[in-house]
């Protein structure tokens, strides 16, 4: 009698049991860690990665995952990026960065956890194989904007453009691969009578190497040979644009830049990405990885719309007219 009874009251109390454990092993989720990575930076860059951030963690509580973010910030050092990466490595469940630079610093440590790449104009060749199957611990979310969408822009703000200079470095392959690009997006407008637009080229070669040499090159070989001045992303442009900013401002020219970080440092315009955007781009898959893909199969992503950089206190500098057509098209407007 008793026993039975025991057993009755045991039968009554197993689905309450079985829902208490399956409440507790889905409460007791796995814990995930991002390490939010970054060895060169703009402010563009740190807003993406904040946003990122933000949308982690939330997104992370929407699903009940504990999240764990570490940050690494070395500002350029190298050495000490390589050092703080690989000491986390084995901890982490993957590395977010933003921008080339950092990506392949990431690469350069020898990193063989998931990365996830956020802003990289053509990551195809340097950290992914391809776009749609990468094939590597990379994927993420890139940044190309096609080279006709830039010429457009640049043609709205700047009204009366013959002859455009397109500045380089010669040794560096993806500027060079930039390059190609602009000329032929001018060449189809002029092969095809829409345009009579001239190409000046300025190869900047390797012994141009500091800000001095730059700004000589400029007034030596650009200065009154183009009327608008053209650069891509190009990393030592990049390092050594005080003085070639200054020199321009000077001349009274025109300067479109591919990265839009030159905008506040007075270049004239650029056309670019709004990174909020592409940090949600990123949360997304940032949880694949988490819940265990390979980032060699998840496709990179592309930003879902551009943004015009506008600076309006360079075109008072160098006398520019700017259109409202124009101004009404930018995104970002800087002023001082």
């Amino acid at each position: 009698m008793f026993m039975s009874s025991l057993i009755r009251s045991v039968n009554k109390k197993i689905p309450g049991l079985l829902i208490f454990l399956f409440l507790f092993f889905n409460s007791s989720a796995y814990a995930a860690k991002v390490a939010i990575v970054n060895f060169a930076d703009n402010p563009d860059y740190q807003n993406c990665r904040i946003v990122f951030s933000s949308l982690l963690k939330k997104e992370a509580a929407n699903r009940n995952v504990p999240m764990e973010i570490v940050y690494i910030d070395t500002k350029g050092n190298m050495e000490s990026f390589i050092k703080e990466a690989k000491a986390i490595e084995n901890s982490v469940d993957l590395f977010f960065t933003v921008g080339r630079p950092s990506a392949l610093a990431l690469k350069e440590a020898g990193i063989t956890k998931p990365v996830l790449f956020n802003a990289i104009a053509n990551p195809v060749g340097v950290v992914v194989n391809s776009l749609v199957n990468p094939g590597t611990n990379f994927t993420g979310v890139h940044s190309a904007v096609p080279v006709n969408k830039q010429l457009k822009a640049l043609q709205m703000v700047i009204m009366r453009v013959k002859k455009i200079g397109l500045l380089y470095s010669q040794d560096n392959p993806f500027s060079l691969a930039q390059i190609k690009k602009w000329k032929e997006a001018i060449n189809e407008l002029v092969d095809n009578q829409i345009s009579d637009l001239e190409i000046a080229e300025f190869p900047i070669p390797a012994s141009v190497d500091t800000e001095a040499a730059l700004v000589e090159m400029f007034k030596r070989e650009v200065a009154g040979n183009a009327d608008v001045l053209v650069a891509p992303d190009d990393s030592k442009i990049t390092n050594l644009a005080a003085g070639l900013i200054a020199a321009v401002l000077e001349n009274n020219m025109p300067f479109y830049s591919s990265d839009t970080a030159m905008v506040r440092k007075g270049a004239l315009l650029s056309l670019g990405f709004d990174y909020a955007e592409g940090a949600k781009l990123s949360v997304p898959i940032a949880f694949d990885i988490i819940n265990g893909r390979s980032p060699a199969g998840i496709s990179v992503a592309t930003y879902p719309q551009y943004k015009m950089y506008l600076n309006l206190k360079t075109a008072q500098k160098i006398k520019l007219s700017v259109t409202m057509e124009a101004i009404k098209n930018a995104s970002e407007i800087f002023k001082e």
